[in-house]
């Protein structure tokens, strides 16, 4: 399951389906908001075809934005709280370790975690939190662990074992302070997702001191690995900073 603020923010559904592929096991996408639902009708009637060009011009068209949208991973649209509660039953439901993808894009939508809360606390399986820069899509991917006897080792381990079906995974280790990541994001490019596997649902490890901070972290993608436990779902909203959607508005800003 992947929770998006917006049916529009693309980039964090490319990575739950990098990881998808990986785990053997579907993308169901879900946001908070679709596509043009402040436009004007005139407007909106132009964007969802309904204005009087032929039917094969918006067969050409909607030909050509599934192919540049991904339009084969379908996201729904969470309109209510009923919509809310109804995703959330479908969360509890997820078989064991199965993740649950939580991203924004950087500078986008802001992520609305109040409205998910349920959502978040029904889950009981690890969270993979993504922040994504609109540019280049992942190339490689940088992967930092926490230590084998550590309780976030085994969902981090295999987070990035799937992703690395799918990408050159290169493995530096012994970075468990906050200095240490801080040097290898150095080292990391636009198309470099990095991947931080977090040593408990509660503890940030290398990411202390950077809550609400995950874009300034790297130029490229950002995904953190939380797993299961109680206070999990809280801390998604301590690396998101639970404050984000506020400093966000001006800019017009889910298996």
């Amino acid at each position: 399951m992947t929770l998006l603020p917006h049916a529009d923010d693309r980039p964090v559904v490319g990575i739950a389906l990098a990881l998808a592929h990986g785990l053997r096991c579907r993308v169901r996408a879900l946001a908070l908001h679709g596509p043009g639902e402040d436009l004007p009708l005139p407007l909106k009637m132009a964007l969802f075809g309904l204005d009087p060009r032929s039917e094969a011009d918006r067969a050409i068209r909607h030909l050509v934005d599934s192919a540049r949208r991904g339009a084969h991973v379908a996201v729904r649209v969470i309109k209510d709280d009923d919509g809310v509660a109804a995703q959330a039953a479908v969360a509890q439901a997820l078989p064991d370790g199965v993740p649950l993808v939580v991203g924004r894009v950087r500078g986008g939508h802001p992520l609305e975690l109040e409205r998910l809360t349920p959502v978040l606390e029904a889950h009981g399986g690890p969270f993979v939190v993504v922040d994504v820069p609109r540019g280049p899509a992942p190339a490689e991917i940088l992967a930092v662990l926490p230590g084998p006897k550590a309780p976030g080792y085994p969902a981090a381990s295999e987070a990035v074992d799937a992703l690395e079906r799918g990408y050159p995974t290169f493995r530096p280790k012994a970075l468990v302070r906050p200095d240490d990541l801080e040097v290898a994001a150095k080292d990391c490019a636009p198309e470099t997702l990095m991947v931080v596997g977090l040593p408990s649902h509660r503890g940030l490890g290398p990411l202390a001191g950077r809550e609400g901070r995950l874009d300034t972290l790297s130029p490229g993608p950002v995904a953190a690995i939380i797993p299961p436990g109680p206070e999990a779902s809280r801390t998604v909203g301590r690396l998101f900073g639970r404050e984000q959607g506020s400093g966000d508005q001006g800019s017009g800003k889910a298996n």
